[in-house]
């Protein structure tokens, strides 16, 4: 009849969620577990409530706790996206656990002295009441231990790193124990930390603190100093000193490690002397 009218249309299409690769792999420190959507962090295209996990490479069986496993499994997956409409894709994971060890990071275990360098850094999460211990993901060694007090305030989400010198470091004239660690929560609130070290780590430091400087005795003398706004040195970095008789310090002779613990009001360098 000479009359007509036209209209647009908007296709959205949605890629394929893609994984990193076919086969995901993860590893946790008995006795803690570990939650599979973690693994699920990588991608690109973010998971989607509607994502399933299950027992059976059919997928037919749900895996009854695929938030925290603590043995050794496979788990099979269907990732589905968020958007609407969803998209799904396929795969599965492996699931180590590793007993974990009494030995602490970069410890030769041979001749038990520290292997020297920078160990990094990883997070562990911290609520109210709750002890973590910072385990390294491929051995399983002991990194550090924090207590979140209970006071009704979560520490969160902490980063804690560490680091290990090649020599007994020194600053302003006085030695200080090899060892340094940085802890970093999302709140800062009270806990208790505790940190490990070497024996050797210690007659290291009294070698070269020998009729200078009192020697190392982790029950009288050893002492830790919290730097705070910095590392040691850095302008503007504050020091608290937290003394001998504030510190626990107990010893295992079968693997020379000590655990030095005390309480902390807030986070932020520690280092031993």
């Amino acid at each position: 009849t000479g009359c007509y009218s036209s209209d647009s249309v908007l296709l959205e299409v949605n890629p394929i969620p893609q994984f990193v690769s076919n086969i995901l792999f993860g590893n946790a420190c008995a006795p803690s577990a570990i939650d599979v959507a973690s693994l699920i962090n990588p991608f690109t295209t973010t998971a989607g409530a509607d994502t399933l996990y299950y027992e059976d490479a059919l997928c037919t069986i749900l895996h009854p706790n695929p938030h925290a496993i603590y043995t050794q499994d496979t788990v099979y997956i269907v990732l589905v996206t968020n958007t609407i409409p969803y998209c799904s894709d396929t795969t599965m994971a492996i699931i180590d656990i590793t007993s974990a060890s009494n030995f602490i990071v970069s410890q030769d275990t041979l001749g038990n002295f520290s292997n020297c360098g920078p160990v990094g850094c990883a997070n562990i999460n911290l609520t109210d009441g709750n002890t973590e211990t910072l385990y390294t993901t491929t051995d399983c060694r002991k990194v550090a231990t924090v207590t979140d007090l209970t006071n009704g305030i979560d520490l969160g989400s902490t980063t804690i790193c560490e680091d290990i010198e090649c020599a007994v470091p020194f600053y302003n004239g006085q030695p200080y124990i090899n060892r340094s660690y940085q802890i970093t929560p999302s709140v800062n609130d009270s806990a208790e930390v505790c940190l490990y070290y070497l024996q050797q780590d210690f007659d290291d430091y009294n070698s070269v603190a020998f009729g200078t400087w009192p020697l190392m005795d982790p029950f009288s003398t050893l002492c830790i100093t919290q730097v705070d706004n910095g590392s040691i040195g850095t302008l503007g970095s504050t020091a608290i000193v937290i003394p001998n008789s504030a510190i626990t310090s107990t010893y295992d002779p079968i693997t020379t490690v000590w655990k030095v613990c005390y309480k902390v009001d807030s986070f932020s360098y520690f280092y031993c002397h």
